[in-house]
């Protein structure tokens, strides 16, 4: 099955995966919206700043980054007050997985 990547789409239906092409010439950015648990992210024109959904909109949920592209990395925001495992962004370097979960109140704790 070949994946066609939406450029500048983020919001599809809850639990659909999201495929996102970074914008050249980069850094592109994207705000994540709840529901959103699969993101495939391809971003080897340009580096890619994801920013997480308030973990307090989000209770409980798991959210999973692959990045397959073998060129730049992508990191993660949060939105105040929200932090990552402690801390206001994370990183995923090229060719990794980077997994989150929603304490449903304001943190993403880091999985993977």
């Amino acid at each position: 099955m070949t994946q066609q990547y939406q450029q500048n789409t983020i919001n599809q239906e809850p639990g659909a995966p999201v495929n996102i092409a970074a914008a050249a010439p980069g850094p592109d950015a994207r705000t994540l919206s709840p529901g959103e648990g699969l993101i495939v992210v391809d971003e080897s024109l340009a580096q890619l700043d994801l920013t997480l959904p308030l973990a307090a909109d989000a209770p409980g949920q798991i959210i999973t980054v692959q990045n397959f592209s073998g060129t730049n990395s992508v990191t993660f925001a949060t939105q105040t007050p929200d932090t990552i495992s402690g801390a206001g962004t994370a990183l995923a370097v090229a060719n990794a997985v980077a997994q989150f979960q929603s304490d449903g109140v304001a943190t993403w704790v880091q999985i993977v």
